[in-house]
């Protein structure tokens, strides 16, 4: 009995279902070969399990909550606060501008799309 318990104990650990059933690569391996840090490592784990291990509604709002932590946390570093607003639940975005840093042109012609106009490229090294 000890030992199927300890079997147990250690799937829970080492291969937890609500990450691996059905799956062909773990989050954990996903956010390593990413190398994404910890706010946006939480929000692939959340949606990863959204619905396997607890309620979806309640993985989903923990991963809005860790992409919240990760905007605050860019936009601060990039002082940029002044002229980003969001709406009351964080989906829709109105800005004056917003420095995107270096994209390439299909990530540029993906943000144009999503913010609805031009994005004009400008040099902000200081």
């Amino acid at each position: 009995m000890a030992k199927i318990a300890m079997d147990l104990k250690q799937d829970l650990v080492n291969n937890p279902d609500h990450y691996t059933f059905g799956r062909k690569y773990e989050p954990k391996d996903v956010i390593r070969d990413w190398g994404l840090n910890y706010n946006l490592g939480c929000v692939v784990k959340y949606i990863s399990r959204a619905g396997r291990k607890d309620d979806i509604l309640l993985d989903l709002y923990k991963a809005r909550k860790y992409l919240e932590f990760e905007i605050e946390a860019i936009a601060k570093e990039r002082e940029t606060t002044d002229n980003l607003t969001m709406d009351g639940d964080g989906m829709n975005i109105n800005a004056d501008h917003i420095v995107a840093g270096e994209l390439s042109d299909s990530a540029m012609t993906d943000l144009e799309k999503f913010l609805g106009g031009k994005v004009v490229e400008r040099d902000v090294t200081r």
